[in-house]
């Protein structure tokens, strides 16, 4: 088993080598078709398989379905209580990644909701961007009811700033983790991740202004934040290898009334289950404590998931 899992580790390792090298040549020699190339695999979600604890999650919710123009998208839910609290994935992602925050939120007297965004997931589709993510969130939100708090991961994060800002969405009480500040520091790792260069990405991001029809400095999430009046607790981690937590910190430093909490060891999904991040987060809704401390000044070493 051991050899196996190695084996297909390198394999991994292999073909990601063999697309960075087919990418950077392609970049050098013909930078307009690698752009084209680009942004097409930036909206192409790749989804990857849920493992055994998300479909225990899965095992002790209810499957629902949400229309929306994007096809009907997956849903679950646990819990009947009279507060709702919504659960956003990130890119590539799935709203079960999030199932460790559902137990003390249940027992807490919530309901818990959790679903996959256009694309992603089990719900339909292969390509998307953060505004059909944003119509897909409301879509949720207008078939469950009014939201009591939402917990966001990554992008998911930037999701719920464009539904408040343009969809005029109260999502209550905010933790997002692992969230960006700046969309370049998203375009620029993923530059790094497919072996794009550097003018490639540059010209990749105007072809989705262009073809969608909108400028990102609109979608900014620092931007988007000035204006964020809800409570709110940022959580990033120091060796988020995705995002650094310098853009968490610089999303939290830019809210009228957020707290911000930094861990170590956790990276960019593994925090999702830990349990002193799950804690953290469940604790800011149930016990409706205030921000806890200004950006930049809380720390936490909470490295214990398994």
């Amino acid at each position: 088993m051991t050899l196996t899992a190695v084996h297909s580790q390198k394999s991994t390792i292999d073909r990601a080598n063999i697309i960075q090298v087919l990418t950077s040549g392609l970049s050098r020699v013909a930078p307009g078709l690698a752009a084209m190339a680009a942004e097409q695999l930036f909206v192409t979600v790749f989804r990857h398989k849920r493992p055994p604890r998300e479909e225990a999650w899965a095992d002790g919710a209810v499957r629902i379905s949400v229309p929306s123009r994007h096809g009907d998208l997956a849903a679950w839910t646990w819990g009947n209580g009279p507060r709702t609290v919504m659960l956003v994935h990130g890119w590539a992602g799935r709203g079960l990644q999030l199932g460790a925050f559902v137990e003390p939120l249940v027992e807490a007297g919530y309901r818990v909701v959790a679903y996959d965004g256009p694309a992603h997931g089990a719900s339909p589709g292969r390509r998307t961007n953060i505004f059909r993510l944003t119509e897909g969130l409301v879509a949720v939100v207008n078939a469950i009811g009014p939201v009591d708090a939402v917990i966001a991961h990554s992008l998911g994060t930037t999701a719920v700033l464009l539904a408040v800002t343009r969809h005029g969405f109260d999502p209550g009480r905010f933790v997002a983790v692992s969230p960006m500040a700046d969309t370049r520091t998203m375009t620029d790792w993923y530059g790094h991740m497919t072996g794009f260069g550097r003018t490639v990405v540059a010209r990749m991001r105007e072809r989705l202004e262009d073809g969608i029809g909108f400028r990102w400095e609109e979608i900014e999430p620092i931007r988007l934040a000035a204006t964020f009046e809800a409570d709110t607790l940022v959580i990033h981690d120091s060796d988020d290898c995705e995002l650094p937590a310098s853009e968490g910190e610089s999303l939290a430093q830019s809210m009228p009334a957020a707290g911000y909490l930094q861990t170590e060891g956790l990276g960019h999904r593994r925090i999702l289950r830990d349990k002193g991040v799950v804690e953290a987060a469940t604790d800011f809704i149930i016990k409706r404590r205030s921000s806890i401390e200004s950006p930049g000044r809380s720390r936490t070493n909470t490295a214990s998931a398994a």
